[in-house]
C-alpha cells in the first residue's frame, strides 16, 4: 500500500501490503488517518493471505478489513463479488453455468464466489487454505484435486468426484 506523497486525495487503490511493512498492525495509523478523512479504499484484491515464495502473508483484503473495522469505506473487486464473474462469462462468450468450473485454492474467495455464482468448483488443496481433509465434510458438490497439470490434448485434469458432485467430466 502506497499514499500519495500530497495527501490530497478522497480514493485509493489496495493492491496488498508492501515490501517494508509486512503485517497489517503496521498500517493502523495510516489507516486510522485515512478513516478520519473519508477515504474511500479500493481493494483490488479481497484475498486476506496469500503464499509467496513457501510463505503465508497478509493481503490487500486483511488491510480492508481492518479499515472496515476503523469505520473506512472500502469497494471491493474481484472474486468472491459477481461483477468480476460476469465479466468472464462474457469474455468466455457466455456459457452457460453448467458448461463453467471455477478452480481455486482459498475458499473465501474462490470457492465461495462458484458456490453464489452456481457454478462447479474445484478445490486446489495447499495454497492459502487449510488441509483438505477438515475441510472435505463441509463442501459438498465440489472436487478435490492435489494439483492440476495442463496438457495440450486435454486442458483440464480430471477432479476426483465427491458427494453429488456433477464435475466427473472433463472439460475440453
Amino acid at each position: 500500500m502506497w499514499i500519495a506523497e500530497n495527501g490530497e486525495f478522497t480514493e485509493f487503490a489496495c493492491t496488498g501490503l508492501d515490501d517494508e511493512r509486512r503485517t497489517v498492525g503496521e498500517y493502523l495509523m495510516e489507516l486510522e488517518d485515512l478513516v478520519t478523512r473519508n477515504v474511500l479504499m479500493h481493494c483490488l484484491n479481497p484475498d486476506r493471505i496469500v503464499v509467496r515464495g513457501g510463505e503465508t502473508e497478509p493481503c490487500a483484503g486483511a488491510l480492508a478489513d481492518l479499515y472496515i473495522d476503523l469505520g473506512g469505506r472500502v469497494e471491493w473487486y474481484g472474486k468472491p463479488f459477481p461483477a468480476i464473474y460476469r465479466h468472464a462469462l462474457k469474455l468466455a462468450g457466455s456459457p452457460s453455468i453448467e458448461e463453467v468450473i471455477a478452480v481455486g485454492d482459498a475458499l473465501q474467495t474462490d470457492i465461495l464466489g462458484a458456490a453464489r455464482m452456481g457454478f462447479d468448483a474445484v478445490f486446489v488443496a495447499g495454497g492459502s487454505t487449510l488441509a483438505r481433509a477438515s475441510l472435505q465434510s463441509s463442501l459438498k458438490g465440489t472436487a478435490w484435486a492435489t494439483g492440476i497439470r495442463w496438457r495440450s490434448s486435454t486442458p483440464f485434469a480430471k477432479a476426483q468426484q465427491c458427494n453429488s458432485c456433477r464435475l466427473h467430466r472433463t472439460a475440453t
